[in-house]
């Protein structure tokens, strides 16, 4: 069995501008794995609230709200990589 590693880039989730690019998911199930751990390692025990998926400029976003300990927050993820496989 062969692991994948995936790949952050681009910003800090804070816009669609400052998106975290996710790339290396090999499907939606493992990019949605991907964006868990990304909010996981920056927000240590957050709660996932509501989630859009957002099409801009030719690619694909999730738009996740999140309650952490500071509060609300927004996070945006580019899954342009693993959209639709």
């Amino acid at each position: 069995m062969r692991t994948v590693l995936v790949n952050y880039s681009g910003g800090d989730g804070s816009s669609l501008e400052q998106a975290v690019v996710i790339k290396g998911a090999k499907d939606e199930e493992a990019g949605v794995a991907a964006e868990r751990t990304w909010m996981e390692q920056r927000y240590p025990g957050f709660h996932k609230g509501q989630q859009a998926l957002l099409g801009a400029g030719g690619k694909h976003y999730d738009e996740i709200r999140i309650t952490t300990r500071e509060g609300h927050k927004t996070v945006y993820f580019d899954i342009t990589d693993f959209f639709g496989k």
